[in-house]
């Protein structure tokens, strides 16, 4: 397997590990919220959406989990692209 393939490899790992962590305590984060103090539902969703609590988002955000996301799967693609390029 070459160090490009390994690469590749991690980074789907790392990709999956981060999504399993967050999915798990949002879930658990929005559980509690719902049910100890649903006036603030809206506006901790929009926290976790955007990151601010109202909708419209202004000013200088630093970057969202989606966005983090993203940037993972088009590193991937990446390196599986290289990888394949890669094989004889």
């Amino acid at each position: 397997m070459s160090h490009d393939c390994l690469d590749c490899a991690t980074s789907r790992d790392r990709l999956a590990f981060a999504e399993r962590w967050y999915a798990v305590r949002l879930k658990r984060l929005r559980k509690l919220v719902k049910e100890k103090a649903p006036e603030i539902e809206r506006e901790f969703c929009c926290i976790i959406a955007n990151g601010t609590p109202s909708a419209v988002v202004g000013g200088y955000e630093p970057p969202k989990y989606a966005q983090i996301l993203n940037q993972l799967w088009h590193e991937n693609k990446r390196l599986k692209a290289q990888a394949t390029e890669d094989q004889p």
